[in-house]
């Protein structure tokens, strides 16, 4: 009778054991997948937010009368292979997307040239529409015509 009574303790036990382990693994899974569904939507608002305050640096500059100016000279020719012409896109590109750690670098990119802080080894400085990563991106668009990306005219 003796044998009994523990035997059947210990098959209580057991079973209670198991159904212990196996309710604390769920609780323990569902806080870890919460946790991680917060950081994923936190890591997300903050992405949206950047991407908005990107695209909203990109309207403003698009009303910068600087800008205007200069693309709207007839002699486009001379001016961009001029580093003070350079220099003078960079200020207005930095006026407009500040330094941040959320970016790597701000270019402008024309047809002929890059303006602004260059990162070499990707975007070249002259001959854009010449380059790889025109042609990868102009693929990747599905536009029929590469020269609706060459041609650019700034309207008022």
């Amino acid at each position: 009778m003796t044998y009994s009574y523990i035997a059947l303790i210990i098959l209580s036990l057991t079973i209670m054991g198991v159904g212990y382990v196996a309710k604390s693994s769920d609780v323990i899974l569902e806080n870890a997948s919460e946790t991680s569904l917060g950081l994923v939507k936190m890591s997300n608002q903050s992405i949206d937010a950047i991407l908005a305050r990107v695209e909203q640096s990109a309207i403003n500059m698009h009303l910068d009368e600087d800008l205007y100016d200069f693309f709207n000279t007839t002699n486009l020719a001379e001016k961009f292979h001029n580093n003070e012409n350079d220099r003078k896109i960079t200020r207005i590109l930095q006026k407009y997307f500040p330094s941040s750690e959320d970016m790597f670098s701000v270019n402008l990119v024309t047809k002929k040239y890059t303006f602004g802080q260059n990162p070499n080894f990707w975007i070249p400085k002259t001959d854009y529409s010449d380059s790889n990563i025109f042609w990868i991106l102009w693929k990747r668009s599905g536009s029929a015509d590469p020269g609706i990306w060459r041609s650019f005219r700034w309207k008022r």
